[in-house]
């Protein structure tokens, strides 16, 4: 969030934004997406248990020398724009060839309180708003149903019962209780509309259901979503102007991908086409020293009370740790059943070689020439001739006790 306490608080103060549109971007496994989505939440008055705000547990954890500097800012933030905001990965929510500024419609009329189960009765809510007939159909709904509209309007028969009710509202357009429904079947137009469609969609919704307030709309893996598609790029950078244009700083845009905008090249180099609509002001890039903060600061923080008690088991414990710990690349397994490492050259170990800690120095090991004289089994797994290190292949670790390739030995027993 610190990223935003200058840039975004002052961006936020103007009444006219071109292009509101913000990319937060970083490597998998980064946290972008967490964080993208922690803000939205935050930003939409998320409450925890006992009423605790979102926002107040995420800003405790800031223990920086700024901390108070962004604790106002933040409030700053949430008395003039008023935020709501709407959260969501674009490719769980996406239909089939859906542009994004299609499932942000659908996104935004669920969030205002629209049909949830149907986008062409959320699409005629809207509709009757618009021409002044609500509180008639509210009625209406009472009167043929006997229930309130927000007892049926995410029922799974919700169009034969928004139909029913605009036959008895308007039976002059819908002669019979099923005209309504029977003359939207197959429509798609949620699907096909355009993105200035869209945005005045947006703008209706907004100012009918909830006026004065400002909508962030946060949208996960929009990089992915549109690479390498022209068509949905184009209609993405479209929906940003348009964005501007007709909202005027009262909604937003924010956008995660894994690729920053400024690098053209290679695999970024079709999503760098939309740097043009993400201002440089309003890019959020999140690096290893990001990813360092977090696990240090936020993760592996430790209350001041258990700190003693858990360095002491640290120390107990410190060699252990050091053996096994991740040390890139592949880690290393386990030995559960060797006594000694095979990293000495006179010992051999019993376990697979896939098992053993210290596999690559066997290896090595293995190279050495035996001696001419030994006389152990087949067993052996040095003994590369017998019939047994042959059918395991690669994997020629056996339970010979001593092993005869060691140069200190001269015999094997």
């Amino acid at each position: 969030m610190r990223r935003f306490r200058f840039r975004g608080a002052s961006l936020l103060d103007k009444t006219q934004v071109e292009l509101p549109a913000c990319w937060i971007s970083g490597y998998y496994g980064s946290g972008k997406s967490s964080f993208a989505k922690l803000l939205g939440l935050a930003l939409d008055g998320l409450e925890l248990e006992k009423g605790k705000p979102l926002s107040a547990a995420l800003l405790a954890q800031d223990r920086s020398p700024n901390a108070q500097e962004l604790r106002d800012a933040w409030a700053r933030v949430l008395e003039k724009v008023k935020p709501m905001a709407v959260v969501f990965d674009v490719g769980s929510k996406a239909r089939d060839e859906e542009q994004v500024h299609a499932v942000i419609v659908r996104q935004v009329q669920q969030r205002l309180g629209y049909s949830k189960t149907s986008n062409l009765v959320a699409e005629y809510e809207l509709k009757l708003e618009l021409e002044g007939l609500d509180s008639a159909f509210l009625d209406k709904v009472k009167e043929v149903h006997s229930k309130p509209w927000s007892a049926l309007k995410d029922s799974q028969l919700v169009e034969d019962e928004f139909s029913r009710v605009m036959h008895a509202l308007r039976p002059d357009l819908f002669p019979d209780p099923m005209s309504w429904v029977d003359s939207r079947a197959g429509s798609a137009y949620g699907s096909k509309r355009s993105a200035d469609e869209a945005v005045e969609a947006v703008h209706n919704m907004l100012e009918k259901r909830y006026p004065g307030r400002t909508l962030f709309v946060v949208v996960d893996e929009v990089s992915q979503y549109v690479h390498e598609n022209t068509e949905r790029m184009l209609a993405l950078q479209s929906f940003v102007s348009a964005l501007g244009q007709r909202m005027k700083g009262k909604a937003w845009l924010l956008a995660t991908g894994q690729q920053k905008l400024e690098e053209g090249t290679g695999a970024g180099a079709s999503i760098a086409k939309l740097k043009d609509r993400f201002p440089p002001a309003l890019r959020v890039h999140l690096g290893v020293a990001n990813m360092r903060d977090v696990v240090h600061k936020r993760l592996l923080r430790k209350k001041p009370i258990v700190e003693g008690d858990l360095r002491a088991l640290f120390q107990q414990h410190r060699a252990d740790l050091s053996l096994y710990a991740y040390r890139g690349g592949s880690p290393r397994p386990r030995s559960s059943r060797s006594t000694r490492c095979c990293r000495s050259t006179s010992i051999s170990c019993s376990t697979s070689r896939r098992g053993c800690a210290a596999a690559r120095p066997a290896r090595k090991v293995m190279r050495m020439p035996f001696a001419a004289s030994c006389s152990c089994s087949a067993t052996c797994f040095a003994k590369r001739a017998s019939p047994v290190a042959r059918s395991v292949g690669s994997s020629r670790w056996t339970s010979c006790t001593t092993c005869c390739a060691a140069r200190s030995a001269p015999t094997c027993s």
